[in-house]
């Protein structure tokens, strides 16, 4: 049961940071800030299509590693996993402009890191807490012979 919460958590992760941006958008059209065209629709479509490109194989090829590596140095408190969160953002951010030569690294770093870390904060809520430690739900009542 707590690995199936631990790979449900990757894809929670993923799934967060995924569509933060295109709710956030949503957010200021609600508002009534002018952005310039576009809809709620279609930032959700790009968002997702695009976001789940960089961020499902950020979660599972970075962020599978250096969880095992968190757990075995004991680095679970929630502060310390959406840290390794934002640095899977920032490696992400390194990465795609070898891939696509159009992006400016520093300024998707800006966006990316931020995301990591709700990304490991969600993963954190979903996989960590109160999921790793010894199940001490059960702890039964002795009878105790009386004298």
């Amino acid at each position: 049961m707590r690995e199936l919460r631990v790979i449900l958590a990757f894809f929670a992760a993923a799934a967060a940071s995924v569509l933060a941006m295109p709710l956030g958008f949503c957010a200021v059209l609600l508002v009534g800030v002018d952005t310039g065209g576009g809809s709620c629709s279609q930032a959700i479509g790009f968002f997702s299509w695009y976001g789940f490109i960089i961020a499902l194989p950020a979660a599972l090829v970075l962020g599978g590693p250096l969880f095992f590596v968190f757990h075995r140095l004991a680095w679970l408190r929630w502060w310390q996993v959406a840290l390794g969160g934002a640095l899977i953002g920032l490696a992400a951010a390194l990465v795609l402009p070898l891939l696509d030569s159009g992006f400016v690294w520093y300024k998707f770093g800006a966006l990316s890191a931020p995301l990591g870390f709700l990304s490991g904060l969600v993963f954190w809520l979903v996989g960590v807490y109160r999921n790793l430690g010894p199940n001490n739900s059960f702890k039964p009542n002795l009878l105790r012979k009386s004298a």
